[in-house]
């Protein structure tokens, strides 16, 4: 095999990009945050997020702390749950690939919690959104109207929140309800193979629709909800079955006293 004798050099672009790589390595600098024209501006008014079911709403957003937004649960007692508070206009930072500076981008708070209720219309409000219908209940996940939760403006972070609106997240919550009972039942009449989905797990949004309605002194036509349903309860009726059993097999091994 023949001995190299020259050597191909990297492009000038290519020499470049390896010293970027390498500046970036051996980097020690710190981020740069840019001017902030927001930083004393009072907010004009906030957007609350509410909550009214007994379920906690948790979705991801990059702009959030943690990455995380909670929308707490409502409490027994109460109509709502403790809102998540924006204000009027957010500072969303974002920092500039191959660069020491981090971008401040305002954002309409109104926005972003329209994007966490339901990304799939990003220009609405409780005042405009349309019920699920069977043509878009296929996106009905990303859509948490149907769920409970709304936004509003407030006049300061504890402000009270439009009582119209909490009366249409209530009715669009029992609505959802309603569906998902109607749809238990058509599982739990398909056989077995329908019933394995109403178990634990997936079963959960069934059994909480049927216990919405339960503990508020309704009755509902919901067979599969006792049936289904695990717990303590269900295990001490089978050990009861399990000890009837034995009791009955012991019995009936005894031979009968023949008297002479």
């Amino acid at each position: 095999m023949p001995v190299p004798t020259a050597q191909l050099r990297d492009s000038a672009a290519a020499q470049t990009v390896i010293r970027s790589i390498a500046n970036d390595k051996n980097r020690e600098s710190q981020l740069i945050m840019t001017g902030n024209p927001y930083k004393d501006r009072k907010p004009e008014f906030y957007v609350g997020i509410f909550n009214v079911s007994r379920r906690e709403l948790v979705v991801e957003r990059p702009w959030a702390i943690n990455g995380t937004v909670r929308i707490e649960a409502r409490k027994e007692d109460a109509l709502y749950g403790k809102p998540f508070v924006l204000a009027d206009i957010e500072l969303i930072h974002r920092p500039i690939v191959g660069n020491d500076e981090i971008l401040t981008v305002p954002q309409k708070g109104e926005f972003l919690a329209q994007d966490i209720v339901n990304s799939n219309d990003p220009n609405g409000s409780w005042k405009t959104y349309k019920a699920a219908n069977p043509a878009t209940e296929i996106n009905i996940g990303n859509n948490y109207y149907e769920k409970g939760i709304f936004w509003v403006r407030l006049a300061t972070p504890d402000s009270e929140p439009d009582l119209d609106a909490v009366e249409a997240a209530i009715d669009r919550l029992e609505l959802n309800y309603n569906r998902l009972i109607m749809e238990a039942n058509e599982l739990y009449a398909s056989g077995p193979e329908g019933q394995k989905q109403l178990g634990a797990g997936r079963g959960k949004p069934y059994h909480e629709a049927a216990d919405y309605f339960i503990t508020a002194g309704h009755e509902v036509d919901a067979p599969w909800h006792s049936v289904m349903k695990g717990g303590l309860s269900n295990r001490l009726k089978d050990a009861r079955r399990k000890a009837e059993a034995t009791n009955n097999a012991a019995q009936a091994q005894v031979k009968p006293v023949t008297k002479i």
